[in-house]
């Protein structure tokens, strides 16, 4: 009968066994923690411009969350992805004025936690409380952006004579102008220079507009909303519906720019972040509003963006056109009252009609 025979390891041998195998749990265990822990990751339904990289990598730097962004072009569009979708698939939104009231009433946003922020005091409360959502409950204001008149100094070298919204809706004669190209800005700019603030546009209103539109065409040299900046560079506009934003970009390579707010007051839009209703990412989505708000982002994001901060102290500090400083020193209720808000005045299919019956001419 044979003998079984032992192997014997010296202890150093079990010693040396042992610290590999620590060693490799140290390398495995993460892997496998990676592989079944949940993601930090929220996605984000933006307008292009609002955020950049840098900002993205900072806070993914700080908290190890990751953000994916997703582009839209109009509110329209943000309205029907949200709608498509019952907001799944998004955490955070970025809706224009209107668009915040359409996607309340559609209940498409989740109720803010105010208690979790930690900048909601610092916000300027002017730019706060309006009518599509008074207690911003459901939306907080970001960055806002300034319309009104943009011109070449060098053709109005004594400023722009009695600034007002007509000089756009009256032929100028011996020059052409740019318009905007969003057919919901330029009806409600239409709308305003003959009937003033309204709802919504009747029948007879509707013809009056689009009469003065047609007849606006004659001398308008381009519609656009992406650089209108360029025709007063260029000089081959005097003058241009524009923001501030792109004047001041403008600025930055010519000093032949200037930006008048109309006697009538400014048009404003606001851009909010609001949460998706279907989102059930709190703790990372109030990590990064949290950080999107600070100061210094707020800073970072005029000197690249030109967007104008809704933190009143970030505010405070900008070196701006007189205007707007002057503006901005009025009381909120003085402030409400200087400035307008673009809204769809007619449904989407009779304002695309016609927007196509204008620029057909």
């Amino acid at each position: 009968m044979k003998k079984t025979r032992y192997i014997r390891i010296p202890f150093y041998g079990i010693v040396i066994a042992f610290w590999l195998a620590v060693i490799g749990l140290f390398f495995f265990i993460p892997s496998v923690y990676r592989l079944f822990a949940p993601v930090k990751e929220i996605t984000l339904l933006t307008w292009a411009g609002v955020f950049d990289e840098r900002v993205m990598s900072e806070f993914y730097k700080k908290t190890g969350i990751h953000v994916n962004v997703n582009y839209y072009t109009s509110n329209e569009e943000l309205i029907t992805l949200l709608r498509a979708t019952q907001g799944k698939g998004y955490d955070i939104v970025v809706p224009s004025d209107y668009a915040v009231r359409i996607l309340r009433q559609d209940n498409l946003l989740k109720k803010i936690d105010k208690k979790r922020l930690n900048f909601f005091n610092a916000l300027d409360r002017r730019l706060m409380g309006f009518k599509v959502d008074e207690g911003n409950d459901y939306a907080l204001p970001y960055d806002w952006e300034i319309y009104g008149l943009g011109y070449d100094t060098t053709f109005f070298p004594d400023g722009l004579p009695n600034p007002s919204w007509s000089w756009i809706f009256t032929d100028p004669g011996t020059f052409e102008i740019t318009m905007l190209n969003d057919p919901i800005e330029v009806v409600r700019l239409a709308a305003f220079y003959l009937f003033g603030s309204i709802p919504s546009l009747n029948e007879i209103q509707l013809r009056a507009v689009r009469d003065l539109l047609v007849k606006q065409h004659g001398w308008v040299a381009a519609y656009t909303g992406s650089r209108p900046d360029y025709f007063l560079l260029t000089h081959n506009c005097p003058l241009v519906v524009t923001t501030w934003s792109s004047i001041l970009r403008g600025l930055s390579q010519a000093d032949h720019l200037e930006f008048v707010i109309p006697k009538e007051g400014a048009f404003i839009s606001i851009e909010h972040l609001a949460l998706s209703r279907a989102t059930k990412r709190d703790n990372y989505i109030y990590a990064f509003l949290n950080f999107v708000y600070q100061d210094n982002v707020m800073r970072y994001l005029f000197d690249a963006e030109s967007a104008l901060p809704t933190r009143a102290d970030v505010l405070s500090e900008l070196s701006l056109n007189k205007d707007i400083e002057n503006l901005l020193r009025l009381p909120r209720e003085e402030f409400v009252r200087r400035v307008h808000f673009f809204k769809p005045l007619v449904s989407e299919e009779i304002l695309y009609n016609l927007w196509i019956d204008v620029k057909a001419r």
